[in-house]
């Protein structure tokens, strides 16, 4: 009889169909892994009953935990809520839209066993994603990688499989602002990748528009890295001497010469192409700035109104030690 167990995280919102097939699925697959499987739903503030299928699939399922949270917080602090409330010798986190298939789970299993902390994934494909997705997020990643020194693989997403080491390691140390794949990365350990097909989404449409994306991006960098600041402040006093240098050259010349010196346009371009570099830099500061103070301020990202586990618990509930 198997001593290892395996919980999978699943957050949900307004997806109650497809997650309600795929538990049952996810629990199939882990059996035949030979483990003790178990799954953890978190309805991230869903609107169409949801909660209620899950509350009644649980009363047939044990090994399913429920975590309710009070609102919709987002899908990185509904995956947060997930890996505080279970326990297991590994965790995976998986999207609940049927994107990411349950049949890549004995390869993430199997790596997992062979010694490595962090299983990673990457599609080999993803169904309805565009040129400009995928060029964009070729995009994100290189800067990534280029800013803040991690190197997170190209084309991952937050289907990754957590040792018990690393999944204690990133609850201490993810922040007020969760990204995951970052926070993964920066702990370190054995890490791994295993490729899947992806699947189409089984039901509704992605909740990740292109400004989720953005916030999700500026979270990740101004997270993990100071060096944009560094960047600007170095353009910043570049453009800085060479306006000191044009403007003196200038002064000079007029007074040995008593002719005025031409190429004023070319000092407005400079100045304004300086105004801009300001502006950036404002923007930046203004980024690091509300980063600090979400810290500061020691509020949770998420807060649990119900959770239903071996306990049958029903309390709220605030995020493990975040």
């Amino acid at each position: 009889m198997t001593t290892e167990s395996v919980c999978v995280v699943l957050p949900a919102y307004n997806e109650g169909p497809s997650v309600l097939g795929l538990v049952p699925e996810v629990l199939n697959v882990l059996e035949s892994c030979e483990v003790q499987p178990c799954v953890c739903v978190v309805d991230d503030g869903s609107s169409d009953g949801t909660i209620d299928q899950l509350v009644a699939l649980r009363q047939t399922e044990p090994r399913l935990v429920v975590v309710q949270l009070s609102r919709n917080f987002g899908h990185q602090a509904a995956l947060l809520a997930g890996l505080a409330s279970v326990s297991a010798d590994a965790v995976i986190m998986m999207d609940s839209d049927g994107q990411h298939p349950a049949t890549a789970l004995p390869a993430m299993i199997a790596s997992w066993r062979d010694g490595f902390d962090v299983v990673n994934t990457i599609p080999e494909a993803v169904p309805g994603k565009g040129p400009g997705r995928r060029i964009s997020g070729r995009l994100f990643y290189w800067v990534f990688r280029f800013l803040s020194g991690l190197a997170i693989p190209e084309g991952t997403s937050d289907f990754r499989l957590l040792s018990r080491k690393a999944h204690e390691a990133t609850l201490d140390a993810v922040g007020k602002r969760p990204f995951l794949r970052g926070t993964t990365s920066w702990i370190g350990l054995d890490q791994s990748c295993v490729s899947y097909g992806a699947n189409e989404r089984s039901h509704g449409t992605t909740t990740y528009t292109f400004r989720r994306l953005l916030r999700l991006a500026r979270d990740g960098i101004v997270g993990f890295s100071n060096r944009p600041l560094l960047i600007v402040a170095t353009l910043g006093t570049a453009w800085s001497i060479v306006i000191g240098s044009y403007a003196g050259v200038s002064v000079v010349l007029e007074l040995s010469t008593g002719r005025d010196v031409p190429g004023w346009a070319s000092m407005v371009a400079i100045l304004s192409t300086l105004q801009g570099l300001l502006f950036v830099m404002v923007g930046l500061l203004g980024a690091y700035i509300g980063s600090l103070h979400n810290e500061v301020t020691d509020r949770p990202p998420y807060v649990i109104q119900r959770l239903l586990s071996a306990g049958d618990r029903h309390c709220p509930s605030l995020g493990r030690g975040l």
